[in-house]
Formats: C-alpha cells, sequence, structure tokens
C-alpha cells in the first residue's frame, strides 16, 4: 500500500484517521477526521511552513518481526 512505501522510506504520512491507518502506522504520522477537510488543510499549511521531523525507521527489521510473529502465530493455531 502507499501507506508502508512510505513507512519503508521513512517519510512523514498525513492519514485520515481510520482504523486500518492506525494499525499500519505508529510513527512518523499525523492523523486528521476523515470528515474535516478544513483540518487536513491547516495540515498541510503547517507542513509547508515547518515540515515534520521525519524520524528513521529500520523497515527491514520491521518486516523481519512481523513474518517471525505471523509464522509464530501460525503454528499456535495450527493443529497439534
Amino acid at each position: 500500500t502507499v501507506v508502508e512505501d512510505a513507512k519503508s522510506m521513512s517519510q512523514f504520512v498525513i492519514a485520515s484517521d481510520l482504523e486500518v491507518h492506525r494499525e499500519q502506522l505508529s510513527g512518523n504520522v499525523t492523523f486528521f477526521d476523515p470528515s474535516n477537510e478544513e483540518r487536513l488543510a491547516e495540515i498541510m499549511v503547517e507542513f509547508i511552513k515547518k515540515p515534520p521531523l521525519k524520524i528513521k525507521t529500520d523497515y527491514p527489521a520491521n518486516v523481519v518481526a512481523f513474518g517471525k510473529r505471523f509464522i509464530e502465530i501460525a503454528q499456535e493455531l495450527s493443529p497439534k
């Protein structure tokens, strides 16, 4: 997804405050109410004036950790 692409490049994201985005993003993000376009515009102007601080992430390490956790869960759920 675009969110994962942005995360892989340690980019800052302005995302609508939806559960799926909250699941995907824990840093380098500002959320806005998806029904409040005025707030979105304000955030964009704020970031044009002063770009947000981007925190470098180790995306490959996150992918490996996700894969390991996925395998653990699959093993826990598999019949013995």
